[in-house]
């Protein structure tokens, strides 16, 4: 039996018993995606067969074509969930498919055998004896931001603040318990400029005035009136920002930023300005308008817009356009990703200096690892992705491994 087959194996067993590592999740996802489905089912077949066996030798829950059924079920259920594209190696949900497995082991012999839902941040720590960190361990980016006034007023928005951040004559700002900040302009007050923005190392869900939620990304921006105007409800931004737009009637919402403007009146979209040299704009719901000094695009859900520094425009219709917004539900989202697009994420997310060493920087990296682990768990991640990395002196040095 070859290496990998032991291994993967054992990682699934590891699963079932539920003594595995966040690390080790990361390399049994990586190992599916190696393997082909028909010998996956086979391995599977090997460790249903031992649980069952170690519980009750003699009597079986079901029957071998009871097993390969609930197997095929389970990984039916699962291919619905993602496309396959061309010269593109699926990340496969492999977390769904074995704990509904050992769902149905635990109706037939008793034993509470794994978690239900895949959760890095529920696993238990490994202590990390050979990490290549050269520095005291670093912590993951958190909720924070700073409000700016037009007057040059500066007030700490944090994870740690809940309840009433600050009040004054023309407005107010609440942290719910949810960690929502919730900003309300007095009425009749003066009509003022706010901006907020996260450092690198932070993030923030906001509420504007006229309701509509934004979720700002590490070293991103978000500027917009205090009564967010009498006719078009205008923004400015920088980095990147989630938007749900709460619809007004006769009033449009107008994100404006370095690549032009997008006009909507209710939808759920991301906008990306990181890289100089491009935008992308992703729509989930609703439709938008983008224009730039090369002209306008109308988008509808599913579609992602790249835009150049021209203005030129190219759309396309992406059916996982969800997953680009992972980062606001606590993950790295890495589909066909250069190590360049990575390292900038990394550096942004843990407030770190990133240099990328080696010859094969245009190499695609797919996978999804969470953002709330300490850098040293996020390095081992990261090699079983096929990158290696090192961090000393405030400096990560990242390289692709050799094939």
């Amino acid at each position: 039996m070859p290496d990998e087959n032991k291994e993967y194996i054992a990682l699934i067993q590891k699963q079932i018993d539920g003594t595995i590592t966040k690390v080790e999740l990361v390399r049994l996802d990586h190992l599916s995606a190696q393997i082909p489905e028909s010998e996956q089912a086979s391995l599977f077949a090997q460790v249903w067969q031992n649980a069952l066996e170690k519980d009750n030798p003699k009597t079986h829950p079901f029957s071998a074509e009871e097993s390969r059924h609930i197997f095929q079920q389970v990984i039916a259920e699962d291919s619905h969930t993602i496309e396959p594209q061309k010269n593109y190696i699926r990340q496969p949900k492999i977390w769904k498919w074995i704990s509904t497995a050992a769902a149905l082991l635990v109706i037939g012999i008793g034993a509470a055998l794994l978690y239900h839902k895949y959760n890095v941040a529920s696993l238990p720590e490994r202590t990390l004896a050979d990490v290549n960190l050269a520095s005291p361990d670093i912590e993951p980016g958190r909720n924070r931001a700073v409000f700016l006034t037009e007057d040059g007023k500066a007030i700490t928005l944090d994870s740690n603040r809940v309840g009433l951040i600050e009040k004054d004559e023309t407005f107010s700002i609440v942290q719910s318990e949810t960690g929502e900040i919730q900003y309300t302009h007095t009425q009749n007050a003066p009509i003022k400029q706010h901006t907020v923005k996260t450092p690198r190392g932070g993030q923030i869900n906001f509420l504007l005035p006229d309701g509509t939620k934004v979720w700002l990304n590490a070293e991103s921006s978000i500027s917009f009136a205090s009564n967010m105007g009498a006719g078009d409800r205008i923004v400015k931004m920088t980095g990147e920002v989630y938007f749900e737009v709460t619809k007004s009637a006769g009033r449009s919402f107008v994100v404006d930023g370095q690549f032009g403007q997008i006009e909507v009146l209710g939808t759920k979209f991301n906008v990306n300005t990181y890289d100089t040299k491009e935008t992308t704009a992703a729509l989930l719901t609703g439709a938008i308008r983008l224009q730039t000094s090369a002209g306008s695009v109308h988008m509808q859900p599913d579609q992602l817009t790249t835009i150049a520094a021209d203005g030129s425009m190219h759309t396309v219709h992406d059916p996982n356009v969800k997953n680009i917004i992972q980062w606001k539900d606590g993950f790295f989202h890495f589909d066909r990703a250069d190590v360049h697009t990575i390292a900038g994420q990394l550096a942004r997310w843990y407030d770190i200096d990133v240099k990328i060493a080696g010859k094969r920087q245009n190499t695609a990296i797919n996978g999804t690892i969470s953002r709330n682990v300490k850098l040293s768990t996020m390095l081992e991640m990261l090699d079983y992705l096929g990158l290696k990395a090192t961090y000393k002196n405030n400096n990560l040095t990242v390289n692709v491994k050799n094939p």
